[in-house]
């Protein structure tokens, strides 16, 4: 096969041909070992460790997420309700709580 998976025909084959394939079948079993097969598939450019991109990481809950976080802290029985309060307050007010939600945390306390 050549380097587009062609079949060669047997007069053309040569030493230059066989480590050529076996260069490819090497390349092809390394980047299926280090996790690499999907960009050299699908073609994208493979990004080096020292320019990975940085992204946001997920630091804070999705809104449904801090309403159920502040549910189950108003459940504990060592939990200051007051301070819950405040704090999904501040949650609303930052825009990250919702204003049902708010409501939904005062009633459980």
């Amino acid at each position: 096969m050549d380097n587009r998976n062609n079949p060669i025909q047997c007069e053309k084959i040569s030493a230059r041909t066989f480590t050529d394939s076996h260069r490819r079948a090497l390349c092809a079993c390394a980047a299926f070992a280090f996790g690499l097969a999907y960009e050299l598939w699908a073609k994208e450019e493979i990004e080096s460790l020292g320019a990975t991109p940085v992204t946001k990481a997920k630091t804070e809950p999705v809104k449904s997420d801090l309403k159920t976080v502040f549910l189950k802290k108003l459940k504990d029985p060592d939990s200051d309700s007051e301070k819950i309060i405040a704090m999904a307050e501040q949650r609303h007010k930052e825009g990250q709580l919702s204003k049902d939600a708010l409501t939904e945390i005062k009633l459980a306390a």
